[in-house]
């Protein structure tokens, strides 16, 4: 069997080494530009199974299990981690102490760990934090982050070598069909046959099965982050601020930089390489306002995801 996966990120990496690991050993990945090109390399690293809903919930308690899984397998030895800092959320209004009482029950009830912690403790997990504005905190401590271009490297390793055919500037243009069947994709350097077709291409997989009719009902939604020069070790967790709207959140790599995101109204469809100038102060004052000494930091650049 010779299976064919589009799109170079995450999704597709994972399903060629799960399907490789299992033994099928015709697998190719074309990606029409580098590796981790799209959503995968643009996001803020965070993983967390802390959501509001039944499925979210479910859905990444199985995945963090996963994550830990790999990050003590081979992939591991190749250079994948799950750093398991916790995601710590922010209330700044004593009426969410509530709303966060009553997501602290739901997932609870689905296997998930989150629980509201004192100040004693926030301040123990996150020293710098600006007590004075904080109400109540939740703690989820089974989520973590992972490097995005540390985990696709990880997996493009161990595809490689379980004999993954990796191809880069290949850009699927149109499927193929005949019948029910797909039997080819047009691409810019030919046409590529397979027996299995895997569309792992983000929101470009839209376009792409609309070539054989099929409407995917998903849109591009913005997401924008900056990211500041590095600074000592902080603290661990993904803090995020709850009551502001946009709910702001900020997060330290590795290398000691910090992330910062916020949602900010914004059109869909809107390109990767546009600007929003606004939205740095709309992002940097409420995490400023939570981090008093991350006034004196420099961001070194912005990106939409």
């Amino acid at each position: 069997m010779k299976v064919l996966i589009v799109g170079g990120g995450i999704s597709g990496f994972f399903t060629a080494y799960t399907l490789a690991k299992r033994g099928i050993d015709r697998i190719t990945i074309i990606e029409k530009s580098y590796i981790g090109a799209g959503s995968t390399g643009r996001c803020a690293t965070g993983i967390r199974a802390s959501f509001t809903s039944e499925e979210h919930v479910v859905l990444m308690r199985e995945g963090i299990k996963l994550w830990k899984q790999y990050a003590e397998s081979e992939l591991g030895e190749y250079g994948l981690k799950y750093l398991q800092g916790g995601y710590v959320w922010i209330a700044r209004k004593d009426e969410t102490a509530n709303l966060f009482k009553k997501l602290v029950s739901l997932h609870n009830s689905f296997g998930v760990p989150t629980r509201i912690i004192d100040i004693d403790e926030l301040r123990e997990r996150v020293p710098q934090i600006n007590i004075d504005i904080v109400a109540t905190a939740m703690l989820d401590p089974i989520a973590g982050k992972s490097y995005p271009f540390t985990t696709l490297y990880a997996l493009f390793r161990a595809c490689r070598n379980l004999g993954v055919e990796i191809l880069t500037g290949v850009e699927a243009k149109k499927l193929i069909g005949k019948g029910d069947k797909i039997v080819s994709i047009e691409t810019n350097r030919g046409s590529i046959e397979a027996d299995v077709y895997v569309i792992a291409a983000g929101a470009e997989s839209r376009d792409l099965l609309k070539t054989i009719g099929i409407e995917l009902p998903i849109k591009n939604i913005p997401r924008h982050v900056l990211v500041t020069e590095a600074f000592n070790r902080a603290f661990d967790p993904l803090v995020i601020d709850w009551d502001t709207p946009g709910v702001p959140y900020i997060v330290q790599t590795a290398e000691g930089n910090f992330f910062i995101g916020r949602d900010i109204e914004e059109e869909a469809e809107l390109s990767l390489y546009s600007q929003r100038i606004d939205f740095m102060p709309k992002a940097l004052k409420p995490i400023t306002q939570l981090f008093p000494f991350l006034k004196n930091l420099r961001v070194l650049r912005y990106w939409i995801g």
